[in-house]
């Protein structure tokens, strides 16, 4: 018998095709799964033949509300899919899963967009951490990933994060020296909800900011610990080439530009950002 796989849908908004996300997911090839809906609004009355467990989420708190649902999933792997996510095709557990034979995986991200109006030049690469530091809001993310049960078991998610939480996660895992590998073959169609107006898109804005400076600053790799972490694997593996990433990464560390948010900073970021100037590019 294959692992089992838990399927988390993690509704934060209103989804008017959660129908067919289910009918998607159930209709997959890879079919030792449960399924369970990870919600902190009301559930729509859905079908009865899709057998599914539903969680009330904590709101606000997607990190807390998924080790919830972690720690209750019975799967090996535990995959987590927006309700606003579809499943291109039967295959796309088998797409995500499959990494996981190589047991150095601890994660691996699918990509939610258009994928027939967005093409990719490779079907797959492993993202180390000289990569996320480079466009740390690219890479894993919730909206379509899937975890080895037993790493994180080591790391749980950070109840506190009301954003980034999948970032945060991907950081630590990233930052050990375990491989995180992003797949296109496992794209799904996703429309993101619709950015609110004005001043509250600059407080969501703000709290992407504030989610990332928590544990990503230019103080995010310390420069004795992290050189004596990578020069340990590189002399293991016998591969110069992890000396060179390890301090490109280090070097990309120090030109993070995220700040927690003294008055003059938050005053700065809102006349950038209603100018359409991003403040949390690198400078």
């Amino acid at each position: 018998m294959r692992a089992i796989a838990s399927v988390i849908i993690l509704m934060k908004e209103e989804s008017c095709g959660l129908r067919d996300v289910l009918a998607a997911v159930f209709a997959q090839e890879y079919k030792d799964i449960e399924v369970m809906l990870l919600s902190s609004l009301p559930i729509p009355e859905l079908p009865q033949e899709y057998p599914l467990e539903v969680i009330r989420a904590a709101k606000n708190f997607p990190g807390k509300a998924l080790n919830q649902a972690f720690a209750r999933a019975k799967g090996d792997y535990l995959v987590v899919l927006d309700a606003r996510a579809l499943p291109r095709n039967p295959r796309w557990l088998h797409s995500l899963l499959g990494h996981f034979l190589d047991k150095e995986v601890a994660a691996v991200g699918g990509w939610g967009c258009d994928p027939e109006r967005i093409s990719f030049p490779q079907t797959s690469y492993r993202l180390d951490l000289a990569g996320f530091l480079a466009d740390p809001e690219l890479g894993l993310s919730n909206v379509c990933c899937a975890y080895r049960r037993e790493v994180w078991e080591r790391h749980p998610f950070r109840d506190s994060l009301k954003q980034c939480e999948d970032k945060e996660w991907a950081f630590r895992v990233l930052k050990e020296g375990q491989v995180v590998v992003m797949e296109y073959a496992a794209t799904v169609y996703y429309i993101p909800p619709e950015a609110p107006p004005g001043e509250a898109a600059f407080r969501q804005y703000w709290e992407k900011n504030k989610a990332f400076s928590s544990f990503l600053n230019r103080n995010a790799l310390d420069p004795w610990e992290y050189g004596k972490k990578v020069f340990g694997q590189a002399w293991r593996k016998r591969d110069p080439s992890l000396l060179r990433r390890g301090v490109r990464a280090y070097r990309l560390s120090r030109r993070l530009n995220y700040e927690m948010g003294d008055l003059a900073s938050i005053c700065k970021a809102r006349v950038r950002f209603f100018k359409g100037l991003d403040f949390l590019q690198h400078p």
